[in-house]
């Protein structure tokens, strides 16, 4: 997986975890937030050593659309990847929640 990628699919689970799911109210229930945790973990496949040394240091949420239950989310994150430093960045992202509060689909730029 390229480093870009990597941080990308990092950097919206991270953001998407402590920004959107504790807002929602319908995104508020254990259950999402595992299997939200559960896909990104299958997405990147990483080691726990890879996962350790990168730092999230900041997310937030934007704005919320109610009439299309989407957010708009900015996360910032840097660190090291396989003895690569990844530099300061930011990436936004949109989250939709669907109706039954399960499912949810990730855009980002």
């Amino acid at each position: 997986m390229s480093i870009k990628k990597f941080t990308t699919l990092s950097i919206i689970g991270a953001a998407l975890l402590l920004t959107a799911c504790d807002k929602s109210p319908t995104c508020s229930d254990e259950i999402v937030l595992n299997k939200v945790k559960n896909k990104f973990q299958q997405l990147l496949n990483l080691t726990d050593e890879q996962r350790n040394s990168l730092e999230i240091t900041g997310a937030r949420p934007i704005r919320y659309n109610k009439d299309i239950n989407t957010y708009r989310c900015a996360a910032y994150m840097s660190g090291t990847l396989n003895g690569k430093t990844i530099p300061a960045t930011e990436i936004q992202f949109s989250l939709y929640i669907a109706d039954n509060g399960k499912d949810f689909i990730l855009s980002y730029e």
